[in-house]
């Protein structure tokens, strides 16, 4: 008895944290924002990177997104035209993978 109720305890525990990180996925405007970041950052070494970091969020106004978003509710990605990772979401969090955007 005692061990179905801890199991109980574990699940209910696990399933709740499942919830929690499922339900704080960033979405697709917050990777952009992130991604926008960096590249401003990269930008400020540079003053003539600024007219790419221009160019990108003229792009993002207009939809034309050089980045595709997926979700899967536990995490999600931005990926970019080859397929590589741009940023990381879990948990309200987003965390730029790609240095280097004008290169």
């Amino acid at each position: 008895m005692k061990a179905l109720v801890k199991f109980l305890i574990r699940l209910v525990i696990f399933g709740g944290l499942f919830f929690v990180v499922a339900n704080t996925t960033p979405t697709r405007e917050t990777h952009q924002q992130a991604i926008l970041r960096q590249m401003q950052k990269e930008a400020d070494r540079d003053p003539l990177l600024q007219i790419g970091g221009i160019l990108h969020e003229v792009q993002e106004r207009l939809g034309i997104s050089p980045y595709t978003y997926h979700d899967y509710k536990l995490l999600s990605l931005m990926k970019d035209g080859q397929g590589q990772n741009v940023s990381l979401g879990v948990a309200s969090r987003v965390f730029v993978l790609k240095s280097g955007f004008f290169e």
